[in-house]
């Protein structure tokens, strides 16, 4: 769990996240993350590799580098995986006929990934056959591109003649596209494009995403249409607290979940740790169960084998 934890964490951190709900939920797959066939990973070692990832750099977590310590497993090439931690590259490949995957090849940026076992390094997009770059050059409106990777970072979009084509702007029509330049949102009511809006004003509706369209540091009294809602400053609840409001957000720390089925009533919670008691009210971590009454590491949950039909 530590090791899981350490890793979505600074994942978060490198990506700009700031929450913890925004890391917690990828260890919910422990242990068999870590343990699967073909895994060599050790408890001992993957202490050790959690003081590492606190550390390492984000260049290299964002290039798909990983330390010395991520051991890797014994399955070869084209042999069935589900988790990287299972194959000798480091690389399994999830393709769109189930969790079930394929040991890969990493390729190179730039390199041919048109073959069934090639995975492009760090998991960067196969565009037209081939691996794009982690730090892809940055193209202007106007200038010729290959994905929408090359063209989103200046308010643009690689429209169908592989030409950068930047988002309409304020009170301009956004019906082909749904998106506006990053200052404005697309209006689900006349599909224009318009400023986010203010305190107490209505939220409006983000045509993109079907959510309450707020400026920054605001929250949306209605989770999203056909009721418009308010916009307001969020309430900060503290751990134990009730979450339930839309316009509620828990302290640092805490994360809003449902502490029966159905979910009726939300509370800030704390995830508790190894040892820690657990009940109804007070959740494990995700990587842990709830065992009369304390969190313990969670039981092989069986992933690789269901996924693969072992």
């Amino acid at each position: 769990m530590a090791y899981a934890a350490a890793v979505c964490h600074r994942g978060a951190e490198c990506a700009g996240a700031t929450a913890p709900s925004e890391s917690f939920p990828c260890s919910a797959s422990c242990p068999d993350v870590v343990f699967a066939p073909g895994a060599t990973r050790t408890v001992e070692g993957l202490f050790a590799c959690a003081e590492d990832y606190a550390t390492w750099p984000c260049e290299d977590i964002r290039a798909g580098r990983t330390p010395p310590c991520v051991t890797p497993g014994t399955k070869q090439v084209g042999e069935p995986c589900v988790f990287a931690s299972q194959c000798q590259t480091l690389a399994c490949k999830i393709g769109s006929q189930g969790p079930c995957g394929i040991c890969a090849r990493v390729v190179a940026a730039s390199g041919d990934c048109t073959a069934a076992d090639a995975l492009c390094n760090g998991d960067a997009p196969c565009i037209q056959g081939v691996c794009l770059p982690s730090n892809p050059v940055i193209k202007q409106p106007g200038e010729p591109c290959a994905s929408f990777v090359e063209c989103d970072q200046v308010d643009s979009f690689c429209n169908e003649q592989g030409i950068c084509e930047l988002y309409p702007g304020e009170n301009e029509s956004c019906t082909a596209t749904n998106h506006c330049t990053s200052e404005f949102y697309c209006a689900s009511a006349d599909q224009v494009c318009q400023r986010r809006s203010g305190l107490d004003a209505a939220c409006g509706n983000d045509a993109s995403t079907n959510y309450p369209a707020c400026a920054a540091g605001l929250v949306c009294t209605a989770e999203a249409s056909p009721d418009p809602g308010t916009c307001v400053e969020p309430i900060t609840v503290q751990a134990g607290g009730d979450c339930t409001s839309t316009t509620a957000r828990c302290v640092t720390g805490a994360t809003c979940t449902c502490t029966a089925d159905p979910c009726v009533q939300k509370r800030c919670t704390v995830p508790r740790l190894v040892g820690e008691s657990c009940d109804a009210a007070n959740l494990c971590h995700p990587a842990l169960d709830c065992a009369n009454g304390l969190c313990v590491p969670g039981a092989y949950q069986n992933r690789y084998e269901d996924a693969c039909g072992l």
